[in-house]
């Protein structure tokens, strides 16, 4: 038997649009990886957390630059940040499991400094590496100051791909860059 279902609408459907239209020009702006699509789900299953994403193109890496987890970062904390510039709070969904978005950024900082293939001792290790955490709370700020600036910047763009998710509940990647375009487009964060 399928859990049961319930709809996603009204606000709760508008602030997870708005969460996604964030991912997504903050991985354009900082120019993360190929936009693939942005998506917002229409019902919800009981006991089913995912309810939208940005996707971009999946990209291996063996060996991972800095720069590479800092866009990384970056990225996954544009959505909180929209949240934030649009209605000036951000909602639980954002730090309330593992998989979210703000546990999700730290991790990619402490993986960054201790370079495990895992994450289960994560308790661990913010226990006995106190200087680590202290810097992955450092890098978290300075990323979310800069995802935030890029989100006051797009605002405009990231309401109007949020309201066309709200009705249609999938945009192409494509017609994100048409809309990118047709605002007169933009440099890379970061550019000249």
């Amino acid at each position: 038997m399928l859990p049961s279902r319930s709809p996603a609408g009204g606000k709760e459907r508008r602030i997870v649009c708005v969460h996604e239209a964030g991912h997504a020009f903050v991985g354009l702006a900082i120019g993360y990886r190929t936009l693939t699509a942005v998506a917002v789900v229409r019902e919800v299953r009981t006991g089913k957390a995912l309810v939208g994403g940005a996707y971009f193109e999946k990209k291996t890496e063996r060996v991972r630059s800095r720069q590479s987890y800092l866009d990384e970062i970056r990225w996954r904390l544009g959505g909180i940040a929209a949240e934030s510039v649009v209605f000036h709070t951000t909602t639980g969904g954002v730090g309330g499991t593992d998989e979210a978005d703000l546990a999700q950024a730290a991790d990619r900082e402490r993986l960054r400094h201790i370079q495990s293939p895992t994450l289960s001792d994560r308790d661990r290790l913010r226990r006995s590496m106190p200087e680590v955490e202290n810097e992955v709370s450092r890098i978290l700020g300075d990323r979310s100051e800069r995802a935030r600036s890029i989100t006051k910047e797009k605002r405009s763009l990231i309401e109007e791909l949020a309201a066309r998710l709200y009705e249609e509940g999938f945009v192409e990647g494509t017609d994100v860059l048409e809309m990118i375009e047709r605002s007169g487009g933009w440099r890379r964060a970061g550019e000249p």
